[in-house]
């Protein structure tokens, strides 16, 4: 599915990130997008593999994501969420600010949230 493939332009500007395990396997990624909307960074997905689930992966990348967007001169991460991640963009501190529909199967509503970056 398009929405679900790493985008090569965000590697090629060195805004992908992997996770990788002590034996250096790859256990998820994180991307990001600046919107040049005045601060405004998007998060284009955290993805950790499910058999690595609640093992800390993501919390990690979601830690590279606010310190990448600080470098960015980022002040608000903005994240369209899929329903099974809700509850952990809610523990990191991010805002539900409304719905959507997913554009690829619009009958799947996504959450979207704000995550204001605090200052280092």
């Amino acid at each position: 599915m398009p929405a679900l493939k790493v985008n090569l332009a965000l590697i090629a500007a060195g805004l992908v990130f992997v996770a990788e395990d002590e034996l250096g396997a790859a256990r998820g990624y994180m991307a990001l997008r600046p919107t040049g909307m005045g601060g405004l960074i998007l998060l284009e997905g955290i993805f950790v593999d499910p058999a690595c689930a609640r093992s800390g992966f993501g919390t990690r990348l979601f830690a590279t994501a606010i310190e990448h967007s600080r470098r960015m001169a980022g002040s608000v991460i903005m994240i369209f969420s899929n329903p099974h991640a809700v509850d952990f963009y809610s523990r990191l501190g991010a805002t539900k600010i409304g719905m959507t529909p997913f554009v690829f199967s619009p009958d799947v509503q996504l959450s979207v949230f704000a995550f204001t970056i605090p200052a280092p």
